[in-house]
């Protein structure tokens, strides 16, 4: 495999942070192994991407831009745009992100985040503002995630399936299911408790 990091402590991004992987390799930017990362905050680039095989043949990999799945106490990622930064630089978060076992939360303030998130047990939040644009696949491995989103995108990819405690859209916030035809699949998810949408939000599919 391919990783850019090993991280022990706390991470900060504020330029790119780039892993790349190919013929099967993969792509592994960040990487807790001990489980004592629980903060990363990102005002630049964590990408983790997979190159074009020179080969027909297609092999499994993976393109994790955080591995923080060894953590057991509660994790929280950041991502937002420092002061002075011009709206044309590039914030992001390209590639899956996976949580352990705590109370983690996932804060995206601006900026696009793109790949898999995968939730596992514990309290769990996803916050989503500033016109951020948030897409991929979710996961929750114990149904307990809170979702709240204002002023923001969030497109749950095709492959979601998962069951969250609650949701509330505000005003300015989008919620898009993706829809895959050729695989004949659409996102889903089951709610235990309340979803709200407030004024000025709205609910879109996307093929």
């Amino acid at each position: 495999s391919g990783g850019a990091w090993q991280a022990q402590d706390g991470a900060r991004c504020q330029a790119t942070l780039f892993a790349s992987g190919v013929e099967g390799a993969s792509a592994i930017a960040v990487r807790g192994l001990s489980g004592s990362l629980t903060s990363v905050v990102n005002s630049g680039v964590i990408s983790a991407l997979y190159g074009a095989p020179t080969t027909a043949d297609e092999v499994a990999h993976e393109t994790v831009a955080l591995d923080l799945s060894h953590a057991t106490t509660a994790t929280v990622v950041r991502q937002y745009r420092r002061d002075g930064v011009d709206q044309d630089v590039s914030l992001a978060i390209l590639g899956d992100v996976l949580f352990g076992s705590g109370d983690d939360l996932l804060q995206v303030e601006a900026g696009l985040v793109t790949g898999s998130l995968s939730f596992g047990d514990g309290a769990d939040q996803l916050v989503i503002t500033g016109g951020s644009i948030v897409s991929g696949a979710l996961s929750d491995s114990d149904g307990n995630l809170a979702i709240s989103v204002d002023d923001a995108t969030l497109v749950l990819g095709a492959a979601t399936n998962t069951t969250i405690s609650d949701a509330r859209l505000g005003d300015g916030a989008v919620l898009s299911f993706q829809v895959d035809h050729d695989l004949d699949v659409a996102a889903f998810i089951n709610a235990s408790g309340t979803v709200t949408f407030e004024a000025g939000s709205r609910i879109t599919s996307a093929l």
